[in-house]
């Protein structure tokens, strides 16, 4: 007999996910990872003096309980997963130099509903 119902080789997000969904599910799971963390691609690095974030780090629309789509249900509900979002209040912010040497800092605010551009509002 064997000591778990389930192996899950790799501790990133899908085998996370994968291992989390069989443990809620009631099932013996050994989840196996060679890196020192968990994340996998979700995870940061350093090179010298600086710190790379190379994985998703934010969930549009979230919101409150009330507001949940389908991401929010799985990891809240299915997942049992107890977590305080934080509201980002910039989606998208790009700061540069145009081919013409002109300067530019430009913020896309959170929400559709705080977007404005002509050809989405006729």
């Amino acid at each position: 007999m064997s000591k778990y119902d389930a192996v899950v080789i790799g501790a990133g997000t899908g085998g996370l996910s994968a291992a989390l969904s069989l443990a809620n599910a009631g099932k013996k799971v050994l989840l196996l990872e060679k890196h020192n963390l968990p994340g996998g691609c979700s995870s940061s690095f350093v090179r010298g003096r600086f710190e790379f974030d190379a994985s998703l780090h934010e969930f549009c629309s979230i919101g409150s309980p009330e507001e949940w789509g389908m991401t929010g249900k799985l990891m809240m509900e299915d997942y049992k997963l107890n977590i305080n979002w934080l509201l980002v209040p910039e989606l998208y912010r790009c700061i540069g130099t145009t081919r013409s040497g002109k300067h530019f800092d430009l913020t896309l605010p959170v929400g559709k509903e705080n977007i404005y551009h002509p050809l989405l509002c006729q």
